[in-house]
């Protein structure tokens, strides 16, 4: 994460970004079950915090990888 100064106040904040990446077809065959696909994979990545994750057939049920 970095951190910066808001408006000049002697306050610091800090930004992190925990991403999920999901790619169609590979994951998912519809928008639904893609989105459900990023999301796990973004819970993923904020176990780590601050990095990218892409999706592991492995993390969902047989259903959610085929969009049914």
């Amino acid at each position: 994460s970095t951190s910066f100064s808001l408006s000049g106040r002697k306050e610091e904040a800090r930004v992190g970004v925990s991403i999920g990446v999901a790619v169609y077809p590979a994951d998912a065959r519809d928008m639904d079950a893609l989105v459900k696909a990023a999301d796990t994979a973004m819970y993923s990545a904020k176990q780590s915090k601050n990095c990218f994750r892409f999706f592991a057939a492995t993390d969902a049920a047989p259903d959610a990888r085929l969009g049914a």
